[in-house]
């Protein structure tokens, strides 16, 4: 189930009381407004206390310390948040949210809260109490200013990653080829189960950089979705095999020829986006998926500006959240 980010602001024309839409809400609303403002008790932004010398109604003002004209436009964040729905989810988790966690969530609806609520009632673990606290951390990061996609599905848990298909075999065939002298060396000595975590890795780390990310070459050659592509591949082998294998063969994965000028700069990115996914896959393979999406989301992952798609003269590494 995925939920998705609307837009953080509605205009409501002064003449149309924003305090009949209040009401029409019930209880359940709570207004979320920019930083720096202050709030009435019957929802309105803040104005001037002369203000209201000059109007009946204190709902007529701009949230900017003065008064406002009949028709005059004034951006109000309205979102309906259910107090029993939070008070729920806070009863389910080792800390409450905060206030402003709260807020940040009031966008999703509902539905947010309440997918939250059934996925720690099917996984009462730490683990899952942690990933909603990532969750939550991860919309009030991101905030207004872009959309967070949130799976709360555990693709990893009946995943098996012995399995010898048709089409993983297909794949290891097409990797080997992809593979320095050193990174093949060190796979040849592997056991088959090991070499089989690593392959599975590698292959869904392609697979859901394709479901998350536009499959578009700019995307998924030194954009984002090879920057998500790389750390979730480190980060399921870091689970599966151990962080110091995984660092050894990931590493030797980029001891191949450059091809040209500016191709030094595409490891630069592929050795960062490894490392973070190893720190994240070495803690627990736990929704593995998400954890990285989000990690991409706060902008701890990089990728290549100025591509076309290869790395220019002009490319740097920035993060993924711009």
């Amino acid at each position: 189930m995925k939920t998705y980010l609307p837009d953080a602001v509605r205009r409501v024309r002064i003449k149309n009381r924003p305090e009949h839409f209040l009401k029409s809400h019930s209880l359940n609303l709570r207004i979320i407004i920019e930083k720096g403002s202050k709030l009435l008790k019957n929802g309105c932004v803040a104005a001037r206390e002369e203000c209201f010398n000059d109007v009946q109604d204190p709902c007529e003002c701009d949230g900017n310390d003065g008064c406002v004209e009949e028709n005059d436009e004034v951006p109000i964040n309205v979102f309906p948040i259910n107090i029993m729905l939070v008070s729920q989810l806070n009863s389910l988790l080792d800390q409450n949210l905060l206030p402003t966690q709260v807020q940040a969530m009031g966008p999703y609806g509902d539905e947010l809260f309440q997918q939250m609520i059934d996925f720690l009632n099917e996984n009462s673990t730490i683990e899952a109490q942690n990933f909603i606290h990532a969750v939550v951390e991860t919309i009030e990061e991101v905030g207004s200013e872009g959309v967070v996609e949130v799976d709360f599905e555990d693709h990893l848990s009946d995943y098996d990653f012995r399995e010898e298909s048709a089409e993983i075999l297909v794949f290891e065939q097409d990797y080997r080829n992809d593979m320095s002298q050193t990174e093949l060396s060190i796979f040849n000595d592997l056991s088959r189960f090991q070499q089989l975590d690593y392959l599975h890795s590698a292959y869904l780390a392609f697979f859901y950089a394709e479901i998350y990310f536009e499959d578009t070459p700019m995307v998924q050659y030194n954009g984002k979705g090879d920057a998500y592509r790389h750390a979730l591949w480190n980060a399921l082998g870091a689970a599966k095999l151990g962080e110091s294998l995984m660092e050894q063969l990931a590493s030797a994965h980029e001891e191949k020829p450059f091809e040209y000028p500016y191709h030094y700069k595409e490891k630069e990115m592929d050795l960062f986006n490894n490392q973070v996914g190893r720190n994240i896959g070495n803690q627990s393979i736990f929704m593995l998926m998400m954890k990285i999406k989000f990690a991409s989301d706060r902008g701890e992952l990089r990728y290549l500006s100025h591509t076309n798609p290869e790395a220019t003269s002009n490319s740097q590494l920035i993060p993924t959240n711009l």
